[in-house]
């Protein structure tokens, strides 16, 4: 088969499409033929080094995570996926391999693409999608009537996150540039701030959570944007980020987190029905 393989850390070029062998699932995975597939910034971390302090692939090996394709074999173990099925999700950051012709994928990480979703959306969709929906439910824990302030609204994390937010009853401030104005306004953010004609953070507003989707807080900040009992997590995949973490967790209160997408077949569901 075909396949977009890492062969070294650097900039897109070191990407080379290869012919590889085609892989076999494991008892508990399934073989899947990838229809659709999509580059996102933990792609381009992987693939440029930046992350390999924290992610270490045994190279040359197709890159890739985000995924959209139709199950061509399952594992001896596996329950409710057979040949046929058209399937969606994420691949453990440790693994990659979407950008393929075919894919091992675990088989609790995979979830029934809704025929209302074309292969390109399926396929773009998981990765911004669950790391939204995973930091506002399982990371801080966001509860109906507060406020959230989104920093990045509108990339790809952004847009998923204003939504999932506004869906869970919050109050939704929106950092973004002039261009994405109106489309923050139709994801129905309740105030957008304009970071090309004002400092978003230099005001006496205050926040229950804060998503920061572009990573350019900090600590100190998020202590003082929040309120008693605030929550603010990182989503930006870089060693800033992560050492910012590390630091933040020697400070007596502990409002500040980052996070990495967790592959669970059962947050592809939910992302699905939004």
């Amino acid at each position: 088969m075909r396949a977009a393989v890492l062969t070294h850390y650097g900039r897109p070029e070191v990407l080379e499409v290869r012919e590889v062998e085609k892989p076999t699932p494991g008892p508990k995975q399934l073989l899947v033929r990838v229809r659709a597939s999509s580059v996102n910034p933990v792609d381009c971390g992987i693939r440029s080094g930046a992350l390999r302090s924290f992610i270490r692939l045994q190279l040359p090996t197709p890159l890739g995570v985000d995924y959209a394709g139709v199950v061509e074999a399952v594992g001896s173990e596996v329950e409710g996926f057979a040949p046929g099925d058209e399937v969606f999700g994420f691949i453990d950051i440790r693994v990659c391999g979407a950008y393929a012709e075919y894919a091992v994928i675990d088989a609790s990480s995979a979830a029934k693409k809704p025929s209302a979703l074309s292969w390109e959306e399926a396929g773009a969709s998981p990765g911004s999608g669950l790391t939204a929906q995973q930091a506002l439910t399982s990371v801080v824990g966001v509860r109906p009537g507060e406020k959230v302030l989104i920093n990045g609204a509108g990339g790809g994390v952004g847009t998923f996150a204003v939504q999932i937010a506004k869906a869970l009853g919050c109050h939704v401030t929106a950092v973004g540039s002039s261009s994405k104005q109106e489309l923050l306004q139709s994801l129905g953010a309740d105030e957008i701030i304009d970071y090309t004609k004002q400092d978003p953070f230099a005001g006496e507003a205050s926040y229950d959570v804060i998503v920061d989707c572009v990573g350019n807080i900090g600590v100190w900040t998020a202590r003082r944007l929040l309120r008693q009992g605030g929550r603010c997590v990182e989503v930006a995949a870089n060693p800033t980020v992560m050492m910012r973490a590390l630091f933040a967790k020697l400070l007596p209160r502990k409002p500040y987190k980052t996070m990495y997408v967790v592959p669970r077949g059962s947050d592809v569901e939910a992302l699905a029905g939004w």
